[in-house]
C-alpha cells in the first residue's frame, strides 16, 4: 500500500464540525492525507472528533507520547491517511499546526508536501491537489473572504518593514514582498527546513507575517495561485471578530513583527507608527459606533502588550 505524502494538516480547537466536513470531503480521496491535530479542546468536541476518525477508520496518536513518532511512522507505513493528533494543552495556532508538521517532516523529510488549512476553510480535492501538483516550495490560493464577500483581485504583497499590506502611497520596493494567506497554505518538506516553522510566540494570528518575512530573508518566492479559489468564514476561533482576543491578538502582534522583524531587517520606524496609529484609530472608532467595548479593550490591551513586548497566549485579565 502506497504511503501518502500529501497531507492537509487541520488545528482543532472546539471546531469539530467543521474538521469533519473536511473528513467527508476527502473521504475517497486516497493519495491525500488529513492529519488533525487537537489543540486540548473541551472534552464533548475532542469526543466528537476522535468517533469521527474512528469511524473513518482513522488512527489517533497523543503528542505527548515518547514513541509518538514511531508509533505515527508504524500507522502511515500501513497506508493510514486519516491521523488525529492529540496535544494535552493549546499550544496556539503556529504550536499545535507545528506539532503535526514536525512529526510529519521527521516521517517523510523532503518529499513531504502540506497544505496548512484553518477548519473554517472550505477546499474540494481538486483544489488541493491543484496546490500540492504546484512545484512552487510555498504557495496559496485566492482566498474568498466572508467578511469581503469575495477574493482579493490581485496578488498580495506586504511591506515587511512595517508588517502592513503594500499600498501604492507606501510602497518601498526594498521592503515589499509577496504574502499569502494563512487560512490556506502549502509547503514543502524542503520549506520547512529551509526557512523553519510557523512562529509560535504570536499564539494566534499574524504568523503569516512572520513566516513570509523570513521566507523572503532566505530568498523564497511564495507563489499565489489565482485559479485556485477558497473560501474562507473568519475569526471562528476567537469568537467572532467582535471579541477581545480578535482584536488582542491583531494589534499585539503586529506590534511584535514590527518591533522583532521590521524594525530590524528594513527599517521604515516613522511609517509604521502612522500606519499603525490609524490603525488603532480607525478600527476604534468603528468599535465604538458598534458598542463593542470588549473590542474596544482588546485593542488598547493588544496595543500596550505589543509596546512591552508580551507574547504568547494572553492569560492576564482583560
Amino acid at each position: 500500500m502506497a504511503v501518502v505524502t500529501r497531507w492537509l494538516v487541520l488545528l482543532n480547537y472546539n471546531m469539530s464540525g467543521l474538521c469533519l466536513q473536511h473528513l467527508q470531503r476527502f473521504a475517497e480521496a486516497d493519495d491525500l492525507g488529513v492529519l488533525f491535530v487537537d489543540n486540548d479542546s473541551r472534552a464533548d468536541d475532542r469526543a466528537a472528533l476522535e468517533s469521527g476518525v474512528r469511524a473513518s477508520s482513522g488512527e489517533i496518536v497523543d503528542s505527548h507520547d515518547p514513541a509518538v513518532r514511531s508509533r505515527l511512522r508504524a500507522i502511515l507505513a500501513n497506508g493510514a491517511h486519516t491521523v488525529l493528533l492529540r496535544c494535552p494543552s493549546n499550544l496556539g495556532y503556529g504550536g499545535g499546526n507545528n506539532a503535526g508538521l514536525r512529526l510529519l517532516l521527521d516521517i517523510h523529510g523532503e518529499a513531504l508536501r502540506v497544505l496548512v488549512t484553518n477548519p473554517d476553510v472550505e477546499i474540494t480535492p481538486a483544489a488541493a491537489r491543484g496546490l500540492f501538483d504546484d512545484d512552487a516550495d510555498v504557495c496559496g490560493p485566492a482566498v474568498h473572504e466572508a467578511y469581503i464577500g469575495g477574493p482579493r483581485p490581485d496578488a498580495p504583497a506586504h511591506d515587511y518593514s512595517t508588517g502592513f499590506a503594500d499600498t501604492a502611497r507606501w510602497s518601498r520596493s526594498e521592503a515589499t514582498g509577496p504574502w499569502l494567506s494563512g487560512c490556506c497554505l502549502k509547503i514543502t518538506g524542503g520549506a520547512l527546513r529551509r526557512f523553519g516553522f510557523l512562529p509560535e510566540e504570536t499564539f494566534l494570528y499574524d504568523e503569516e507575517t512572520f513566516f513570509f518575512a523570513r521566507v523572503r530573508k532566505g530568498g523564497g518566492v511564495p507563489i499565489y495561485r489565482s485559479d485556485v479559489v477558497v473560501t474562507h468564514a473568519g475569526s471562528v476561533s476567537t469568537g467572532g471578530k467582535k471579541s477581545f482576543h480578535y482584536f488582542y491578538y491583531i494589534f499585539r502582534n503586529r506590534w511584535l513583527f514590527y518591533q522583532r522583524v521590521g524594525k530590524r531587517l528594513f527599517g521604515g520606524r516613522w511609517r509604521f507608527y502612522v500606519l499603525y496609529l490609524d490603525w488603532v484609530v480607525g478600527a476604534g472608532r468603528s468599535a465604538l459606533r458598534k458598542r463593542n467595548l470588549e473590542g474596544v479593550r482588546g485593542i488598547l490591551t493588544g496595543a500596550w502588550h505589543g509596546m512591552l513586548g508580551i507574547d504568547g497566549r494572553h492569560e492576564g485579565p482583560r
